[in-house]
């Protein structure tokens, strides 16, 4: 069978049954559940906004009814139960299990855009356009509840808003067949004027379905089902998908068209980041674009890699991207029938110690470095009864000799720039520290980097590191993931244990991370590979100084708040620089951290470029820095 991790994109999967046994219901409950709970999913517009490959799109195939209905009825079999129950926190099915919502996704993918470039005034085109989505979704809700097998056209009814009567004749009426008869109709002329070769002169000449009053949006409040239970009343729903490659204008108009509280659908708009204005992509924005409705108010914009509680919003990746394996690699008999049906079982968590004449290196530089410093025996003997306190005290297994001589070296560091430095002529003496020195985890992840850098040990393994380094992004966890599958899958093939030891791990993670950042190409991608690197550099070069200043490592860059507010107004092209960074995952941003009393947004390097450059995944240490030094790093623009 194919690797299934090698079809990461859930638009490939036509099947319901193989897309429903690879869901996680962990996106539904971090992202939608509350939104839900708080009554602002499904009573206004709805904007998601994630990097490519976050799951956008997987949420809305999801939430299609027909998947629902599926669910539902089908809860019982294996991993459908905890979807249902993901469906339910959301909203989309009630307490009783059934159904609350009908939806639909409409990819934006296809000629909408082209509307744009048609010779007609703003409000001609966007009224083209919103009539277009308005016919499809009516056939995509009548297709979705239909296609289960449990309902018949004819058994629908469609319930209109009080005092709508008008609107309701010119889309067919109430009846679910002229209903459906009137979208095909309206369809079938609009689509008619955007693809022409050469579009009609004016809009007298437009077909009269085409310039017929047409707003279905505005009248529909519910479907109601002849169900088996009973009758069944479920909210409209459509989601538009890919809502990045319409035009920023037209995007612009479609959302404070559906913005407008008088409709009683739900609405969804699923876009990526760099459909933003740089503004809206970079700072806590209050609109959807100059002139546009409120968020909060009038609009619910749940941020996919902008969380508040950033841990909180690690470990639910973490959950989310186990659960996903898992799932995954059940598809794939050659594990099934040896029994590996949990991803992380594939990956060796033992570290792989130095070799013999390595330590033996690592031993004669430590005496060295003693004696360089002044170290008198007493206080290094010191240092190695922490350190043995500290190992073992500790959960983690990985604190074996090599550790415990990395760990010394950087105390003796700390300990030299924590006394004073004597002279020439001075006795050495064996002088307290100015501040206290101890070994802890801290002082352990110095330790592991600085013998990643120095001997080449395996940094990168284990469940957690595959997890961090896709920097909360479904796509590229896959990917990375996918290449450790083959691996083991290979060693399966030859009979051979398809555990994989950490450094085969950290190999194939590096590889696979430098493939991911190779390939993208999108706007100001020189730029943005300029300024990571850069900044990778100076991170490095902190990480790995002797006395591990910053502990595992700097990962991020900080900024002022006030300083990086002004960005958008006072840096345009370094704004943009960002924008799209952020957008692909190359950095990632964290406002308001409060760190020695200031207020700080970090600009963290994404999980590919950390590891491409042997950067630490932990967060937290950065580097101060003023926007001008940020600047300073992009090439020189040659337009």
């Amino acid at each position: 069978m194919a690797n299934p991790f090698e079809k990461r994109a859930t638009e490939y999967l036509r099947d319901s049954d193989t897309f429903l046994s690879i869901v996680t219901p962990e996106p539904l409950k971090t992202f939608l559940e509350t939104p839900a709970q708080e009554e602002r999913l499904y009573d206004r517009l709805t904007i998601i906004t994630g990097t490519p490959g976050s799951g956008k799109t997987t949420i809305a195939s999801l939430l299609q009814f027909h998947f629902v209905d599926s669910l539902r009825r089908n809860q019982n079999r294996t991993g459908y139960s905890s979807l249902v129950q993901a469906l339910t926190a959301c909203g989309a099915i009630d307490e009783d299990g059934r159904p609350r919502v009908a939806g639909v996704r409409l990819p934006l993918e296809a000629e909408y855009r082209d509307f744009w470039q048609l010779p007609y005034p703003t409000a001609t085109r966007t009224r083209l356009v919103l009539a277009l989505l308005q016919a499809r979704a009516i056939l995509g809700w009548f297709r979705n509840i239909t296609m289960t097998g449990q309902y018949r056209l004819e058994d629908l009814r469609l319930v209109a808003r009080p005092g709508a009567q008008a609107a309701v004749d010119h889309m067919g009426g109430l009846n679910p067949v002229a209903a459906r008869d009137r979208a095909v109709e309206v369809e079938r002329a609009v689509y008619g004027i955007g693809a022409a070769l050469v579009p009609p002169n004016s809009e007298e000449t437009f077909p009269e379905a085409a310039r017929a009053a047409y707003h279905p949006f505005d009248v529909l409040e519910a479907i109601e089902l002849k169900d088996a239970d009973g009758p069944l009343s479920v909210q409209p729903l459509v989601m538009l998908d890919d809502a990045h490659t319409l035009h920023p204008n037209q995007l612009a108009e479609l959302n404070r068209n559906l913005a407008r509280r008088e409709l009683r659908i739900a609405r969804w708009v699923l876009t990526r980041v760099d459909a933003l204005t740089p503004t809206e992509a970079l700072l806590s924005a209050t609109s959807t674009g100059t002139a546009s409705p409120q968020i909060g108010r009038d609009v619910t914009h749940i941020a996919m890699q902008k969380g508040e509680d950033r841990e909180s919003q690690r470990r639910a990746f973490r959950r989310m991207a186990r659960d996903m394996a898992d799932r995954y690699l059940r598809q794939m008999p050659e594990f099934s029938r040896r029994g590996h049906d949990k991803f992380s079982d594939l990956l060796e968590t033992a570290a792989e110690p130095l070799s013999e004449s390595t330590l033996h290196k690592l031993r004669r530089e430590v005496d060295s470095t003693c004696t360089a410093l002044r170290i008198t025996a007493t206080r290094r003997a010191r240092f190695a009864e922490d350190i043995n306190q500290y190992c073992a005290g500790t959960k983690s297994t990985d604190v074996g000799e090599d550790i415990r001589l990395a760990m010394l070296m950087i105390l003796c560091h700390r300990y030299a720039k924590r006394v004073p430095q004597a002279t020439l002529f001075d006795v050495v003496e064996d002088a307290d520290p100015a501040k206290p020195i101890k070994a802890d985890a801290a002082v352990a992840a110095g330790a592991r980097v600085h013998l990643h850098h120095k001997f080449g040990r395996p940094y990168y393994y284990g469940i957690e590191a595959v997890c961090d380094a896709a920097s909360d992004n479904a796509e590229q966890f896959l990917h990375l993931a996918g290449r450790l599958v083959a691996k083991a899958e290979t060693r399966i093939v030859r009979n051979r244990n398809a555990v994989l030891e950490a450094k085969l791990q950290h190999t194939e993670l590096c590889a696979g991370a430098e493939g991911i950042l190779r390939a993208y190409d999108y706007p100001f991608a020189q730029e943005v590979e300029a300024l990571t690197k850069a900044i990778a550099k100076q991170c490095l070069d902190k990480t790995l100084e002797p006395n591990a200043p910053l502990d595992g490592g700097a990962s991020a860059v900080g900024i002022l708040q006030r300083d990086f507010d002004a960005i958008p107004a006072s840096q345009p092209r370094l704004a943009s620089v960002l924008q799209f960074a952020v957008g692909y995952n190359a950095i990632t941003l964290a406002q308001n951290y409060g760190q020695g009393g200031k207020n700080w947004t970090l600009l963290e390097l994404g999980g590919c470029v950390l590891v491409s450059n042997g950067l630490t995944l932990r967060r937290g240490g950065f580097l101060e820095r003023t926007v001008p030094q940020i600047a300073g790093l992009l090439p020189e623009d040659e337009t």
